[in-house]
């Protein structure tokens, strides 16, 4: 991430590393991955631009994989309906090759029970 400290450095880095191991076949080394992968180090500059650990007052890479743990839980209780109506947010259509793609990705983050991927980063809000 960014210029930062070395406290948020290291939350940073453990967390996203620990939400690495424990979900492995969701991560990608390609920074550019497919829904509902995630890149770890995009995870980090995207956990650090949107300021998560002061804006919840997490100091520790615990306290921050628990509140990531706690988000995924929120994600993993919609819809399949849900999900699918967040794909056309401007009430348009979603193509059917679009919906193809994400009804796939929706059955692999359920068969691995990972969801942060599949949301366009909205839960950091």
């Amino acid at each position: 991430p960014g210029v930062t400290d070395q406290a948020t450095r290291v939350a940073l880095e453990g967390a996203c590393t620990s939400l690495r191991e424990r979900f492995p076949a969701m991560f990608s080394n390609s920074e550019r991955c497919r829904l509902p992968h995630l890149n770890v180090d995009t995870l980090k500059d995207k956990l650090f631009q949107a300021d998560i650990l002061p804006r919840h007052n997490l100091k520790t890479s615990k306290q921050l994989l628990d509140w990531l743990m706690a988000q995924n839980a929120e994600l993993a209780t919609r819809s399949d309906e849900e999900w699918m109506s967040r794909q056309s947010p401007r009430k348009g259509k979603v193509s059917v090759k679009k919906q193809e793609v994400f009804t796939k990705a929706l059955a692999r983050a359920r068969e691995h029970g990972m969801y942060l991927g599949l949301d366009e980063w909205s839960w950091l809000d």
